[in-house]
């Protein structure tokens, strides 16, 4: 009877829920060991920090650029398999060349993955042949730094980096090919710098600097004054210079553009925004996605490009009703840009096909062609444990949210996007995360496609998506109830047998 009892238990659990106690309801969502803080990353990689100040990392190894000591490898990898650093680092970037540059709290620089053009500030074995394995670096370098420099922060362009000192200066190293550099040297393919090389204070007016950003080709600084300055390719209007047309000819050194009063720049790919001391939000360059977020796509002569800042000035709920918001961060993804109001409150616009934007672009009242052209509110859900969904085999449809329960989050911070993947802070310190997730990288726990904020976690279950999709969720409580009826014809039978053994006994004696 014990042995049945015990079975109704196991099949019982399969088919209803049980109840958490108290001190599992006090379970974090997110485990400590599987905390993110920090994050930077490309469209096949991604960098991220923990809690203790640590860089991990998934995705593409192809050229080193997860620091695992190794070309290639798995990429759908969990992150946890290998800490890239033994020192705690203050501020890291990634190229999309496939490298890492990293700060740390001393102030050193270190860096690994691609060097094809000096990006890691080492000689460069064979000058711009990707496929040449030996400019490849998988173990991180320190870079050495001019005499006094102390990094404070960095930032990685396409094969180039820019590094601003404690002290506000402007330190720029490898490919010039757009004269990104800013160094006055000649705008070419063979012209590579594999140093970190000062640029002079007075082509800043000589004022320190306070902030820098790196695009794809161009560069971006802004003064203590609040000046924005911009040298590197103008193509599609990336300078922010008014000139009429996109320009022809790479400008070698920092170029004062006609905005003023900035607080912040961000940038990625070819475009740009800047957010004003006044609270006013600019975009200017690429704006083929309508990451402008202007309600039109036909800017600068209906070229789909802008050299002079365009303001944004309307933002809207879900509904496309709109709302008063102070703006009070930014962050540009180059394909889909991102608004975040001092009510905690993120709005989204531009690529939003495969959920970059934080929500489904098709439900948008704003949608043109995959496209969300004016700044939408993102809304947020209950968030679920993927840790416990994975051990518990639960399904979550990919995306550990209850798509039924809508929560009121806070948002404080803008930590990192690249368009196609955005992360971000709330007010208690949680990471939230959304967009393309092909190889894991956006934090969720699993590979399914995140169209929606799902809280941040290194945890990784490589084939969770196979699971989703294999596994047979009506399966264990029909092997319970199975048990259960198994077990309990086998007790009616041994009864049955028991009770005509007595009776034959008893027959017997009578006899």
């Amino acid at each position: 009877m014990l042995l049945i009892c015990a079975l109704c238990t196991f099949a019982i659990g399969g088919v209803f829920p049980v109840f958490s106690s108290s001190a599992d309801s006090e379970k974090p969502l997110v485990s400590e060991k599987y905390t993110v803080v920090d994050y930077c990353g490309e469209s096949n990689f991604s960098i991220y920090k923990n809690k203790d100040g640590y860089l991990y990392a998934s995705g593409d190894n192809s050229v080193g650029q997860l620091g695992r000591k190794q070309l290639g490898g798995k990429s759908k990898i969990e992150p946890l398999e290998g800490r890239i650093l033994s020192e705690k680092t203050v501020a890291f970037d990634t190229g999309r060349s496939g490298f890492v540059l990293a700060v740390t709290e001393s102030g050193k620089l270190y860096g690994w993955g691609n060097n094809s053009n000096g990006q890691l500030g080492k000689e460069i074995k064979t000058l711009n042949d990707p496929e040449d394995k030996s400019n490849c670096y998988a173990t991180p370098l320190k870079i050495e730094l001019p005499s006094g420099c102390v990094a404070a922060d960095v930032q990685a362009g396409y094969s180039y980096a820019l590094l601003l000192s404690t002290d506000g200066e402007v330190y720029a190293w490898g490919q010039n090919n757009c004269g990104q550099l800013g160094l006055s040297l000649a705008a070419s393919r063979k012209v590579n710098v594999i140093a970190p090389t000062k640029i002079p204070k007075e082509k800043f007016g000589g004022e320190n600097v306070t902030q820098i950003a790196a695009a794809e080709y161009t560069s971006y600084a802004v003064t203590e004054s609040g000046k924005l300055y911009a040298w590197g390719d103008p193509d599609v209007g990336q300078l922010c210079d008014g000139e009429t047309d996109a320009q022809s000819d790479y400008v070698t050194e920092p170029k004062e553009s006609l905005l003023s009063n900035v607080k912040k720049v961000s940038a990625e790919s070819t475009t740009a925004m800047a957010l004003t001391t006044d609270g006013k939000v600019f975009v200017w360059g690429n704006n083929l996605f309508g990451q402008f977020g202007v309600g039109r796509i036909d800017v600068s002569e209906n070229k789909k490009w802008s050299n002079t800042p365009v303001e944004i000035e309307k933002v809207y709920d879900a509904t496309g009703s709109e709302e008063l918001a102070e703006i009070v961060d930014i962050a540009c993804g180059g394909i889909a840009n991102f608004l975040l109001s001092s009510s905690g409150a993120v709005y989204a616009c531009g690529s939003g096909g495969a959920g970059e934007l934080g929500f489904i672009a098709a439900g948008s009242p704003f949608e043109t062609e995959g496209k969300v052209i004016s700044p939408t509110k993102i809304t947020f859900y209950e968030p679920l444990s993927v840790e416990d969904l994975t051990s518990s085999g639960k399904p979550t449809d990919g995306t550990p949210v209850d798509k039924t329960k809508e929560k009121t989050v806070r948002i404080v911070e803008f930590i990192g996007t690249i368009g196609e993947r955005t992360f971000v802070k709330d007010e208690d310190g949680n990471v939230w995360s959304w967009g393309k997730n092909t190889d894991g990288q956006v934090g969720s726990g699993n590979v399914s496609a995140t169209n929606v904020p799902v809280r941040t976690t290194l945890f990784r279950d490589k084939d969770y998506d196979v699971k989703i999709k294999e596994k047979n969720y009506l399966l264990e409580p029909i092997i319970g109830l199975s048990v259960i009826f198994g077990a309990a014809a086998l007790f009616f039978v041994a009864t049955e047998l028991k009770w005509a053994k007595q009776r034959r006994l008893e027959k017997a004696k009578k006899n």
